[in-house]
């Protein structure tokens, strides 16, 4: 494991967040780099997690798109790590191999490679694979990506890691394989504060046999931890010049109430903004975005959002700013089921002042065998017909699985031996979600009376703390949820712990990118 400790950036949200709302991560800044190939993330997200103090893993996943139907049948080893993700395909005959990834890890639980397959009708034939390497200090400092061609294994991408003395991430280096040889592509280069927030990253790219300058981004907080602003700049006539700038307003809980986008056209110039309002349990109730026109902001659309008493969403309604008034485009209405699985997102367009509907996607939950039905269709006219969309499985408040497509088939199992360390809280009051996680968690807290010295801790399996802070309360009475970052830990498990005054309460934690 890696030996840096940052502390944890905390934003009290609510169980349905929008992706804007908490500013620019390192992970948005690694990726609005529009690198030529993906980052290192092999295993599935979704493949096991907890709820209430139990482990629970997906079994097997048939996912009907419109390009093929697919069955993934999943493998793990006796601490819950993936093994090996089996996919087959219809026939004639049944089901029949397609393809078969296989994932080995060393004694931290951080993975070392993935290895995949795929087969030609009698063989298993090596496909791809990637190899991954930790420094003596536990830290990932490389990945390697490869093709087996001509009987071979043969170098494709290498991506390449440096640390700080403190242990913090330095720079990420992209290398692309030409004729057997490693050939500079991108890279990244960070800075940090000293309470160890992201301070500064700039990109450059390899052109003309030289590192080239591109983009620059730097971020500010608040004492909290809380953004404050986000400012990209481009590298124009060997210079940084300022392109556009973000800045965010929180109220004293940490909530952002405004975000405002601004342009550099020799000055800052107001380009767009959005403003949020919070409901009675700290969730996001409205948020109004608005253009900056004519010397003034002018409202442009409006999403207003609708909860349940147990914070689950219920309505989302989207209108646009036609001739001095709100006017209705579409909205989503939600349902649940006794244990707070969704059931039903049915989507409505506005349509001749009526809502009309239009697409909508359907779950239902069999939990004596373990088993999960999800299927998407569309409205033609008369009746609703098949039709591809998203189908994201919600169970007990985590995502665990999400793809494109008309129908899906899941089935879980759990293990037996739960988590003892559960036991001293109520079930209900300590959740954490998604689990397995990559960048980000979230604390489902509550409802109690939450006190001054409530503490947050992350410890690896060595019993080492990687992360801690303490929480201060919002709202004592109502359910509270916490936003960590936990992109920069290394794959492997890990234990949160939840104090206060005398009593102490954990839940595992799988970290998988």
């Amino acid at each position: 494991m890696s030996k840096k400790i940052l502390p944890l950036v905390l934003l009290f949200v609510a169980t349905f967040c929008l992706s804007r709302t908490n500013g620019q991560t390192i992970t948005d800044f690694f990726a609005e780099q529009n690198l030529s190939f993906p980052a290192i993330s092999e295993i599935p997200k979704t493949t096991f997690y907890d709820h209430r103090g139990q482990v629970y893993y997906t079994d097997s996943v048939i996912l009907n798109s419109k390009w093929d139907t697919l069955k993934h049948l999943y493998s793990y080893d006796q601490n819950h790590r993936l093994v090996a993700d089996h996919v087959l395909h219809p026939s004639a005959n049944g089901w029949e191999n397609q393809q078969k990834t296989v994932y080995l890890y060393n004694s931290d639980g951080n993975l070392l490679s993935s290895e995949t397959k795929t087969w030609d009708g009698n063989f298993w034939q090596f496909d791809k694979r990637i190899v991954r390497h930790f420094n003596d200090l536990g830290e990932y400092d490389s990945s390697k990506r490869q093709l087996w061609q001509n009987e071979k294994w043969v170098n494709w991408l290498l991506e390449t890691r440096t640390f700080d003395d403190e242990g913090m991430l330095d720079m990420v280096q992209h290398f692309t394989a030409e004729e057997g040889e490693w050939v500079n592509n991108m890279r990244l280069y960070y800075d940090w504060y000293e309470t160890g927030l992201f301070k500064e990253g700039y990109f450059q790219k390899w052109t003309d046999s030289c590192w080239v300058n591109e983009t620059k981004d730097m971020l500010t907080y608040d004492d909290y931890g809380n953004q404050l602003s986000y400012l990209r700049m481009n590298w124009t006539d060997s210079v940084w010049e300022n392109h556009y700038l973000t800045s965010y307003t929180r109220d004293g809980a940490g909530k952002l109430i405004k975000e405002v986008h601004q342009t550099w056209q020799g000055e800052w110039k107001n380009s767009f903004q959005d403003l949020y309002q919070y409901g009675l349990y700290g969730n996001i109730a409205e948020n109004v975005s608005q253009q900056w026109v004519s010397d003034r902001w002018q409202n442009t659309s409006k999403y207003t959002y609708s909860f349940d008493s147990n914070g689950d969403q219920t309505e989302r309604l989207f209108q646009k700013w036609t001739e001095d008034e709100w006017r209705n485009f579409s909205r989503s209405l939600i349902t649940y089921d006794n244990y707070g699985n969704r059931t039903l997102d049915n989507y409505y367009v506005w349509h001749d002042s009526l809502w009309q509907e239009n697409v909508k996607t359907e779950f239902a939950y069999d939990y004596e065998a373990g088993k999960i039905l999800g299927q998407c269709f569309a409205f033609a006219g008369t009746g609703w017909i098949p039709e591809s969309g998203s189908l994201k499985i919600v169970l007990f408040d985590q995502e665990i699985y999400k793809d494109p497509g008309y129908s899906i088939e899941l089935y879980y199992g759990e293990y037996t031996s739960g988590m003892e360390e559960n036991s001293e809280m109520p079930e209900k009051l300590f959740t954490v979600f998604p689990n397995p996680a990559s960048d980000w968690i979230y604390l489902k807290i509550g409802p109690l009376s939450m006190p001054e010295d409530l503490r947050i801790k992350i410890s690896d399996q060595s019993g080492r703390t990687v992360k801690s802070c303490q929480i201060k309360p919002i709202n004592r009475n109502r359910i509270n949820v916490v936003r960590l970052n936990v992109q920069d830990l290394f794959p492997g498990m890990y234990i949160v712990q939840l104090t206060f005054s005398a009593v102490k309460n954990s839940r595992k934690l799988i970290i998988s990118k």
